[in-house]
């Protein structure tokens, strides 16, 4: 159990290596099995012992990478399990699967895609359903997986999770065009949690064209497209304040950053002792 016990703990660890030392970032079953065998003539793939919409091992689940399913297994049964599984999704979703690979309890499944997208997965925040409540958990899914739908995102499959270690959740994998220019593909049209410290200003990002898929709490956002940064700051003036905006947008403008809209906000009385303002600012990364 312990391959599986460190890749619990990589699902949380990929979120921190996708935020830039100066931003802040973080990287959807289905909607039930009718309405998927419409989307890239797909069929549920039938796993033994395995219900069909649920999974309760992680190496089942493996992340996508660039043409390549990437997995955890503790033994050669478990990764067979997965790569007859997985090969067979690739499979009805137009791929074209390469020989899988296990070593040192990493498995790979490499595809060859002649429409050039890839395979990404999703794994649901818990806050964006009532903790422990499997029918909050399913409605959630399927309103996010309609939206996804209604965007014309061909999702290839997905299922319930209930893993150890983990609080209950669900995993979507979905079909995205492939742009490789930046190392973690921050410029992919993928489905990305933002999560802040603070509340999020939604009203600037939904204006700039970002497709919103749920907003659970005011300081997490649930949408599809770009990775989306932000990078926030205090003064005890206003004028202050501003200087300080206009400094941060020259420099990530610099940087080559996209700057997507900022909001200037005052604290309340003696929230934040001598310091009146905050500012928050939101770019493309």
């Amino acid at each position: 159990m312990k391959t599986a016990a460190l890749a619990v703990a990589a699902f949380f660890a990929v979120a921190a290596l996708r935020a830039e030392p100066t931003l802040s970032s973080v990287d959807l079953e289905t909607l039930h099995f009718s309405q998927l065998r419409q989307n890239a003539g797909f069929r549920p793939v039938q796993v033994k012992a395995v219900p069909q919409d649920r999974v309760t091992q992680l190496h089942l689940l493996p992340d996508g990478g660039n043409y390549t399913l990437i997995g955890w297994a503790d033994n050669q049964a478990q990764f067979k399990e997965a790569a007859a599984m997985w090969t067979e999704i690739l499979r009805r979703a137009g791929m074209k699967p390469g020989e899988p690979k296990l070593q040192n309890g990493t498995y790979t499944i490499p595809y060859a895609s002649p429409s050039g997208l890839v395979l990404r997965r999703f794994f649901a925040d818990p806050k964006q359903f009532k903790p422990k409540d499997e029918v909050s958990l399913r409605e959630n899914r399927d309103m996010v997986l309609a939206k996804l739908n209604a965007a014309g995102v061909a999702v290839v499959a997905s299922y319930v999770a209930n893993l150890d270690g983990m609080l209950p959740s669900y995993a979507v994998y979905y079909l995205t065009k492939a742009d490789f220019s930046t190392e973690l593909g921050l410029t992919e049209s993928r489905v990305r949690i933002l999560r802040r410290g603070g509340d999020i200003d939604f009203d600037i990002l939904e204006n700039a064209g970002v497709r919103v898929l749920q907003k659970p709490e005011p300081w997490i956002l649930v949408y599809h497209g770009r990775a989306i940064g932000w990078n926030t700051g205090v003064a005890k003036t206003r004028e202050e304040a501003e200087k300080k905006l206009a400094e941060r947008v020259k420099y990530f403008t610099e940087q080559g950053k996209q700057i997507i809209g900022s909001r200037i906000h005052a604290f309340e009385p003696g929230e934040a002792g001598e310091y009146r303002f905050f500012f928050n600012l939101y770019l493309f990364q």
